[in-house]
């Protein structure tokens, strides 16, 4: 019964990109140049993606526990919103064909886009961890440089030393692997600078569809990590003497 459903799914993607390249070839075919335009649309005129493809960004903010994990509204916002980029990403890659040095180009940005919700968990969580260390008119703990609770704004740190600061706190475990993997996605995210950039980008093997599902594997892995073991951590911190004894510092 499964594989009928499958079948009718595969025909109706087969009628939509046959309707789809009808509407494209009635507007090259009416452009008096011949060349390839767009026809401005209303909102209603332009093809919707179906309701329930992109969750919302409540729905991400609840799965996510970012009011436990970040302390910047902002920032739970922001990555709120980018995992909703991820679920439009995500559409298009299970069900288009994006072909050329385009198809490159779209996958580098979704490795990217995936990364820096990565990155934007780890630093912000790691921030949150530092605004628990702050006293009154927000100054740090007297007790910073002997404390094993404190650290410095993440900022202070790079990518590495960020993620060994994770494993020492016993807040995710990353593998040795894992490790790699995150390195790699880091340098395909630190050559965006086209500019800067030695050889050919997209043609010459430096990034694959292996690196965006690992990317998708790495994601769900720190925030399962983060809600497990970094709101106990957060909790401990909160309760420490240091913090609460102000009389004393």
């Amino acid at each position: 019964m499964g594989e009928d459903w499958e079948i009718e799914y595969k025909e109706n993607l087969k009628k939509a990109e046959g309707y789809l390249k009808k509407a494209e070839k009635l507007l090259q075919d009416n452009s008096n140049d011949g060349l390839l335009r767009n026809l401005k649309l209303k909102k209603s005129e332009k093809i919707k993606i179906p309701n329930g493809h992109i969750r919302t960004a409540d729905d991400f903010r609840s799965r996510y526990e970012l009011v436990k994990l970040i302390s910047r509204r902002d920032l739970r916002s922001n990555i709120a919103y980018a995992l909703q980029g991820c679920d439009l990403l995500n559409y298009f890659h299970y069900r288009f064909n994006i072909t050329l040095s385009a198809g490159s180009v779209f996958l580098r940005l979704s490795i990217v886009h995936v990364f820096s919700i990565i990155e934007a968990l780890m630093s912000g969580y790691l921030d949150s961890l530092h605004d628990e260390c702050l006293l009154k008119d927000n100054k740090v703990c007297k007790r910073n440089q002997t404390c094993d609770f404190y650290l410095k704004k993440a900022g202070n740190y790079s990518f590495r030393e960020r993620v060994e600061l994770l494993i020492e706190r016993d807040i995710i475990a990353f593998s040795d692997l894992q490790i790699k993997e995150l390195m790699e996605l880091k340098d395909i995210r630190d050559r965006l600078h086209l500019w800067n950039v030695d050889g050919n980008e997209f043609l010459d093997d430096k990034f694959s569809k292996q690196h965006y599902d690992q990317a998708l594997h790495l994601l769900v892995f720190v925030r399962n990590s983060l809600i497990e073991r970094g709101t106990v951590y957060v909790l401990q911190i909160e309760f420490c003497d240091a913090k609460i004894n102000f009389d004393e510092v």
